[in-house]
């Protein structure tokens, strides 16, 4: 579904500049989930982890622009790169939560009782409050998937159009040397 509605309202909007819209979301994604992590004191293992992931993803967009601006469609591999590793963390994430809904007392339901329960609250309240994490959790996760698996096509598609029209360049730039070789050759008078 989300996936139609970006496809919908990116219609009319070229491959290159959804590309860079979409390197821009997972970098928007990166800054929202390192702020949820610090707000609610997470280890300090997971911090580090989102802070790296969000150095990559900060240097994959900036790639990806300038794959853009330069037309080099290698510099669009980390951003690819990046958007498959969110896909799998976000395809993880979903499995978790629905481990979490089934089981309560799982890894992931551990983890979310530590976290985001409070302490005093009696079982029933913090299974509830475990429950409704996990599910918001699943419904956030499957909704980044469909956004990554999207970015994914139109980074591919990027891909594909600038090397095209690297493609297309470097056989001008031969055909005119050429041609230009062929004249000097056959009209020396001129030159």
């Amino acid at each position: 579904m989300c996936t139609v509605i970006f496809a919908t309202l990116l219609r009319n909007v070229d491959k290159l500049n959804q590309s860079r819209l979409f390197a821009v979301l997972i970098v928007l994604s990166a800054i929202y989930n390192l702020i949820v992590v610090c707000i609610h004191a997470l280890p300090a293992w997971v911090i580090v982890c989102r802070s790296i992931l969000l150095v990559l993803q900060i240097g994959a967009t900036v790639a990806g622009f300038a794959a853009v601006y330069k037309r080099i469609p290698q510099l669009i591999f980390p951003i690819i790169g990046i958007t498959i590793v969110f896909s799998l963390i976000n395809f993880v994430m979903i499995i978790f939560a629905i481990i979490a809904l089934a089981d309560q007392h799982s890894f992931y339901g551990q983890f979310i009782r530590e976290h985001y329960t409070n302490q005093h609250m009696s079982n029933e309240d913090r299974d509830s409050k475990v429950r409704t994490y996990a599910a918001t959790s699943l419904v956030t996760s499957i909704v980044f998937l469909l956004i990554c698996l999207r970015g994914l096509y139109v980074h591919f598609a990027s891909y594909k159009i600038l090397k095209e029209r690297l493609s297309e360049a470097i056989q001008h730039q031969y055909t005119h040397q050429v041609a230009t070789k062929t004249i000097t050759k056959e009209f020396p008078e001129f030159y």
